[in-house]
């Protein structure tokens, strides 16, 4: 990338039951791996939407649909010693060929013909150490219910869950009675933009408190109680 020019880049998460779709780069200077979801740079008179659908044919070889944009982000960063401005298009899309989504990896090429693997990466694949870029981004998925947090824990060890009745819309849902299930459950409800409650039945153990407890609500804010998801 050339200093003193500000790049326009086009880029897709594919998100598909709390993951992402990315590849793994890595920085010599800074000795450090990175995940950034795919794409490119938007050229001269075609649309941002065109310009990710495009290279994702060209690094791929898949087409995709649904594009739907998320936000706009921008990125100012240095790379390989290497200053870098970009203003980045994120889409969220889906493959035509729904077959991709059962591949863990999906085998590349970048426009120069260095091979690459795309992976599947959920919010824990995602530290410090091999964060997740351009900056701003896991921000932006966590915003539009796209990017989770740790995994729902229920404030009292070896509870049940009663069923657990969802109400928006008319519409009335039942949940399973596994608190495991909960975390991938209600990411995909609170996407839909749903409330939640969860109504606490016996405990599994005898020797635990029962009294007292109260129903718990989970509003589009994300968070169960005092718990966060």
């Amino acid at each position: 990338m050339s200093q003193g020019r500000i790049r326009a880049v086009a880029l897709c998460v594919f998100h598909h039951q709390g993951r992402i779709l990315v590849n793994q780069a890595y920085d010599p200077v800074k000795g450090r791996h990175y995940y950034r979801p795919l794409g490119g740079g938007i050229e001269f008179g075609e649309t941002s939407a065109v310009a990710v659908a495009r290279e994702i044919r060209e690094e791929l070889g898949l087409d995709i649909q649904e594009l739907r944009l998320l936000g706009t982000l921008e990125n100012l960063f240095t790379y390989a010693g290497r200053p870098g401005h970009e203003l980045v298009m994120v889409y969220d899309g889906r493959f035509a060929d729904t077959s991709t989504y059962h591949l863990a990896e999906l085998p590349g090429s970048e426009s120069d013909g260095t091979p690459f693997t795309a992976v599947w990466c959920s919010a824990a694949d995602f530290d410090e150490h091999t964060p997740l870029f351009p900056d701003g981004l896991p921000e932006l998925l966590r915003a539009r219910g796209l990017l989770g947090g740790r995994a729902f824990q229920p404030p009292w060890d070896g509870y049940r869950f009663a069923a657990i009745p969802i109400v928006a819309q008319d519409e009335r849902r039942q949940l399973g009675r596994n608190p495991r299930h909960l975390a991938a459950e209600f990411g995909a409800l609170n996407r839909e933009g749903m409330s939640l409650n969860l109504i606490h039945s016996s405990p599994c153990h005898s020797s635990m408190p029962t009294a007292g407890l109260s129903p718990w609500s989970c509003t589009r804010r994300g968070c169960i109680g005092e718990h966060s998801v």
